[in-house]
């Protein structure tokens, strides 16, 4: 038995493989070896190599296109940020208490919305779209859009 690993590939590549490979196979992003492997590869599959030239004619992405997408995620997500802080704050403002002393000392606590409904009432449904806008971005964010 030898003790040498035989790095050498015996079979074929798999389709699947090749599929992934051939972007980088386009753009030179290979090494030598797999390059080689894979042009071998593509030369015994005409369907194959003839697909790798449809695909070689696509245009290529910009090249600055990764720094655009990244700026476009960074301002949803700040976008995000401010729109649950501000639903946050409107059903803060909301929901909270005033507290005063009557004349005998004794406290009263009633809810802010109570004591003034025509000024606190229109920030909930305020409080409502901010808080359906982040779930809007958050949704549209976890999907890749």
């Amino acid at each position: 038995m030898s003790s040498e690993i035989d790095l050498e590939p015996e079979a074929a590549l798999p389709f699947d493989v090749v599929m992934d490979l051939l972007p980088l196979y386009r753009a030179g992003g290979l090494r030598p070896g797999t390059r080689q492997a894979i042009r071998d590869h593509l030369a015994s599959h005409p369907e194959l190599e003839a697909l790798a030239a449809i695909m070689g004619d696509a245009p290529a992405p910009a090249p600055d296109m990764e720094h655009r997408s990244l700026r476009r995620t960074h301002r949803l997500l700040a976008l995000q940020r401010w729109l649950f802080g501000l639903a946050i704050g409107a059903f803060a403002l909301a929901f909270s208490l005033q507290i005063e002393r009557w004349s005998d000392g004794r406290p009263r606590v009633q809810l802010l919305l109570l004591a003034h409904p025509a000024w606190v009432a229109p920030v909930i449904p305020a409080g409502a779209a901010f808080l359906a806008g982040y779930f809007y971005l958050r949704r549209r964010i976890a999907r890749g859009g």
